[in-house]
């Protein structure tokens, strides 16, 4: 490699620090996805657009939509860890518990629930 490669490579490094120094688009996972796999019959999303009026919150701690029966459902409220996850457990990954009751999801973790609301026909 010659002098011109090495100042062009110099340059992409530097371009790329200073994009993610300003807060340029970032490439990495979630911090929640290493430890916690899709488990069979769903898919955790890391991110979602706003469908319905509902922009999840709360990605970096929990994923921003489920996809669960050919169904997607959006993140749109945390609350405070009840004792156990509402209606029946259909999933579980490493510590977290998915429920559904009354057409909705519910993912409890060792600190929250969160819900999750399906995005048809809204």
């Amino acid at each position: 490699m010659g002098p011109r490669h090495g100042a062009l490579a110099a340059a992409c490094m530097l371009s790329a620090v200073l994009l993610a120094a300003c807060g340029g688009e970032q490439s990495s996972a979630a911090q929640w996805r290493a430890s916690h796999p899709d488990p069979a019959g769903l898919t955790f999303d890391e991110s979602a657009p706003g469908i319905c009026a509902l922009t999840p919150q709360f990605g970096d701690e929990a994923p921003a939509a489920i996809d669960y029966m050919d169904g997607r459902y959006i993140q749109k409220a945390k609350a405070a860890h009840p004792a156990s996850a509402p209606g029946t457990e259909i999933a579980t990954s490493a510590d977290w518990k998915v429920s559904t009751a009354g057409g909705e999801l519910f993912l409890l973790t060792p600190s929250a629930l969160f819900t999750y609301q399906k995005t048809a026909g809204c």
